[in-house]
């Protein structure tokens, strides 16, 4: 049925929020502006195309959303939606206005610029570490190389124009890669 059809990733299911099915969302630069919710969004569930219908949508800022599915009224049944990414399906190939370069993947992150928007220390993502427990970029902050969690929940803001993101880095993380005690047998 979608043989002809691509998905693109428009938001990532974050976590589950409340007791009643909703969940929250982490929109891509890409979500429309103004989408319409009587057309079904998707995700890939064991490799099918499954649609999903949204009872309820409420933007919480730029970057998130609280959402709630239709057939999705339990937090039980929304734990099967986390790590997965909505999609809309294009039906023509050759459309130009969103392409594979509209997605943003982690691995597309390396070489971005990583602002922590507490410290303001700024640094080079070097890597992606694809961990499936730990998923982690490696960031060169002047010379100091620090792990960070590759988590949405890190994430505030990816502006893939000036290829920056804005992140909120775990207390503690910087001292504990630069304190000359962790090297110590």
């Amino acid at each position: 049925m979608f043989d002809d059809q691509k998905g693109v990733a428009i938001a990532k299911i974050s976590k589950v929020y409340g007791t009643n099915g909703e969940i929250i969302v982490r929109l891509y630069d890409n979500f429309p502006d103004k989408p319409d919710f009587k057309e079904p969004f998707f995700i890939k569930l064991g490799g099918i195309i499954v649609p999903l219908f949204i009872s309820s949508f409420t933007k919480q800022g730029n970057t998130k959303a609280v959402v709630l599915f239709d057939d999705f009224d339990t937090e039980y049944r929304t734990k099967e939606l986390i790590g997965l990414e909505l999609l809309t399906l294009n039906e023509d190939d050759d459309d130009d206005e969103m392409d594979d370069d509209d997605e943003v993947s982690f691995e597309d992150l390396v070489g971005y610029t990583v602002r922590d928007i507490i410290t303001g220390k700024t640094g080079i993502i070097k890597s992606y570490i694809d961990n499936p427990i730990n998923p982690i970029f490696e960031v060169d902050f002047q010379g100091l190389e620090v792990l960070i969690p590759a988590i949405d929940d890190l994430i505030e803001v990816i502006d893939t124009d000036s290829e920056v993101i804005d992140m909120r880095i775990p207390d503690g993380l910087f001292e504990l890669y630069s304190s000359p005690d962790n090297y110590n047998d």
